[in-house]
């Protein structure tokens, strides 16, 4: 998901605070004090930074100073008032059944609490790799994998919408390939690039509608194919965001927003 404020750091390549923190919910540690009073723990990480920017001074350069700047960071998120973002406690105990207490649900909480303090991009992720890789039994995995993704997505969207931030949202749901149509003899699905959908609402988004459509038997896309070139681009259309755009790397490198060629679906971002 991507919030209203993300053009200014997407289009800056020289911003330096562009890596990704990962976190875990309901439990993101190493945000108390456990085990000292604050007074104890406060000196501790004095003490730490001090001894950070000694070495600093007397070993200058790259991997020094990242990992001084790495620790000061953290500790400067620990003490400021953003690290309440994390405090899932403080939600209505109905709202947090609602988005599911799955890790996942408290994830898609999380995610808000995130974009209302200006996060401006947020990835949320069920499961690893091989989760969706149902190459076995795939009825009863999807079954049970869809009642913890509809409830987490669904309340999501709701939440966003009813506090007047879906809008000034964008949600892209995907995978990177579909599943078969057909059934393998193990009740699964396998890989299967050659026809599968993505989901894209909120901000820019032209929503209500179905974009392209597949055969009867779902093996081919017979309207509306889509290269991946022009989903990216649709992607950065709906972000205001000139998807032509080159960024240079540290080393000079030109990198593209979107491969050349690809142009915005104007059906949906027009």
């Amino acid at each position: 998901m991507i919030g209203e404020n993300v053009a200014p750091d997407v289009q800056n390549n020289n911003n330096p605070n562009l890596g990704p923190a990962f976190v875990n919910p309901p439990n993101v540690p190493n945000l108390r004090y456990d085990g000292v009073s604050a007074a104890q723990a406060e000196a501790r990480v004095d003490l730490l930074l001090d001894m950070e920017r000694d070495f600093v001074e007397r070993n200058p350069g790259l991997a020094p100073q990242s990992h001084s700047t790495a620790y000061e960071r953290a500790v400067r998120l620990m003490r400021s008032e953003a690290a309440t973002a994390f405090s899932l406690d403080d939600e209505p105990v109905a709202l947090r059944e609602q988005y599911g207490r799955s890790q996942f649900g408290q994830s898609c909480m999380l995610a808000r609490r995130l974009l209302e303090r200006g996060v401006p991009f947020v990835e949320l992720s069920l499961g690893n790799v091989n989760t969706w890789d149902t190459h076995n039994d795939n009825f009863n995995r999807v079954r049970m994998l869809s009642q913890v993704l509809d409830a987490g997505w669904a309340t999501l969207m709701e939440d966003l919408r009813a506090r007047g931030m879906l809008d000034t949202t964008t949600i892209v749901f995907m995978g990177e390939f579909g599943r078969t149509p057909r059934i393998n003899p193990q009740t699964g699905r396998d890989h299967w690039p050659n026809s599968f959908c993505t989901v894209i609402a909120g901000g820019g988004i032209n929503g209500g509608q179905a974009y392209g459509q597949t055969s009867a038997d779902g093996q081919a896309v017979v309207s509306g194919a889509t290269e991946v070139r022009a989903f990216i681009a649709t992607i950065w259309k709906a972000l205001g965001i000139d998807h032509g755009r080159l960024n240079i790397s540290n080393i000079g490198r030109p990198i593209r927003l979107a491969d050349a060629g690809g142009s915005p679906i104007a059906d949906i971002v027009g």
